[in-house]
């Protein structure tokens, strides 16, 4: 795994790219982006109309971020699984709640 933290900047780009170079995911590739109700799902999808920009950024789109309440200058913590070629995307928020079930054994 490889993880970094980024933020989200007003058209909804993500500032880090360093989890994508992980990936090995180049500028122009096709992706898949899923919301689910704690965190975003990026994997490689043919024939996506969601790209990594010419610079390789990833632009999460607006759909997406509204339904994980997401906007101009969350922190996300991106998990890259290098074997499997999935980038998952938690918002701070998720990430708090989960440190606490961890450490505190709260109700997960």
């Amino acid at each position: 795994m490889h993880y970094s933290v980024t933020t989200i900047d007003v058209d909804g780009r993500l500032a880090a790219r360093s989890a994508l170079a992980a990936l090995r995911w180049q500028p122009g590739l096709s992706v898949a982006v899923t919301a689910t109700q704690h965190a975003l799902v990026i994997t490689p999808q043919k024939k996506s109309t969601h790209v990594l920009d010419r610079q390789g950024h990833l632009r999460l789109p607006a759909t997406a971020r509204h339904l994980t309440r997401l906007k101009t200058g969350d922190r996300l913590l991106l998990a890259a699984s290098l074997d499997r070629s999935l980038l998952l995307a938690y918002p701070v928020a998720v990430l708090d709640a989960m440190v606490l079930a961890y450490h505190l054994g709260a109700p997960r």
